[in-house]
């Protein structure tokens, strides 16, 4: 949220905060993080909205363990029925084995939007954050005016977050949903202008195409950049069956001994539901193996250590065989 107006201050600090509302128009308390080592009382707004949260973090930006402690002292807390549905952008912190596990278990399904999409299919983005800056630069000026020359303290934050925050109308948030598609689900929503126009065509021609599933023996699957289509790239040997000078080319420069081609894995970026067994299986035996790349690190830095440590010992020894009357100090 880009400031409009400083107040007095020598050092920038960053606060997050984090909202939340469904598609009937409720909005949750907001969470509050501040840049800290300890949550202090004086943190908490004495008019803030009710049951707004409070968390502290190194740095003021959202971690792992804050979003876990946020999805289940809270969030969950404040869900009127399940089964249900929560959406949000894969932010890193977003991402957790406790927080799948936690979701799983309280039949709470995540959806991970694609990256970059927040402002077409995120109905925060699309309808309610527009306004809630606009009122939050009101509050703010009024505030300076009543303060001049005064720092924001973090409880008054809390307190104008609060008064903004109240102020997010229903039909707002139920527009948000319906802009985007999600609720009452439309697929129209999102018109072909949003895409990437040479892409969407490649998709679209892909789509089309009479070629069976022999003719893509690779069967290597990747995303558009919109996150949203699938496309499937053939098999190398098939497009450069033709006589085209670079066919030629690549054919006389092959080498003769055949090798298995190297594919390179592409990024996948795409919407995702990550509440699902084999996801946390991913995250699991990927953790399981940055474990253990740390562990032989650190193996590896202890033997280098105490091979310099012999050599040490050992040039000292030579030099104490020189001088027999240096006493040696280990």
């Amino acid at each position: 949220m880009p400031a409009k107006r400083v107040t007095a201050g020598n050092a920038r600090k960053t606060t997050t905060v984090l909202v939340c509302v469904n598609a009937s128009g409720q909005k949750m308390p907001p969470l509050i993080l501040h840049k800290g080592k300890k949550l202090w009382d004086n943190m908490m707004g004495q008019n803030a909205f009710p049951n707004t949260s409070y968390a502290v973090s190194d740095n003021g930006w959202m971690t792992e363990n804050v979003f876990a402690n946020w999805f289940k002292n809270h969030f969950l807390q404040n869900l009127s029925s399940k089964p249900a549905l929560l959406i949000y952008d894969g932010h890193l912190s977003h991402i957790s084995m406790e927080l799948i596990e936690t979701a799983i278990e309280s039949n709470v399904t995540i959806l991970k939007l694609p990256p970059h999409t927040s402002h077409i299919l995120q109905p925060l983005d699309v309808s309610v954050f527009k306004g809630i800056k606009d009122n939050w630069d009101s509050s703010l000026a009024e505030w300076a005016r009543k303060n001049y020359g005064k720092v924001l303290r973090k409880s008054e934050f809390a307190d104008i977050l609060g008064s903004v925050w109240s102020k997010v109308k229903a039909e707002t948030i139920i527009n948000g949903f319906k802009k985007c598609g999600i609720f009452p689900f439309d697929a129209t929503k999102i018109s072909d202008s949003t895409f990437n126009p040479e892409k969407l065509n490649r998709f679209n021609l892909e789509k089309q195409s009479t070629l069976t599933q022999e003719l893509f023996p690779a069967n290597e699957i990747v995303m558009d950049a919109t996150g949203l289509n699938y496309i499937q790239i053939p098999n190398e040997d098939l497009i450069f069956q033709n006589n085209s000078f670079e066919s030629i080319l690549l054919k006389t420069v092959s080498p003769a001994s055949k090798t298995e081609p190297i594919v390179k894995k592409r990024r996948v970026d795409i919407a995702e539901i990550i509440t699902k067994e084999k996801y946390l299986q991913t995250l699991k035996d990927n953790f399981q193996k940055k474990k253990l790349d740390e562990e032989n690190k650190a193996k590896k830095k202890k033997k280098r250590t105490e091979a310099k440590e012999r050599k040490s010992k050992r040039i000292a020894e030579k030099e104490l065989q020189r001088n027999p009357n240096d006493k040696l100090i280990i």
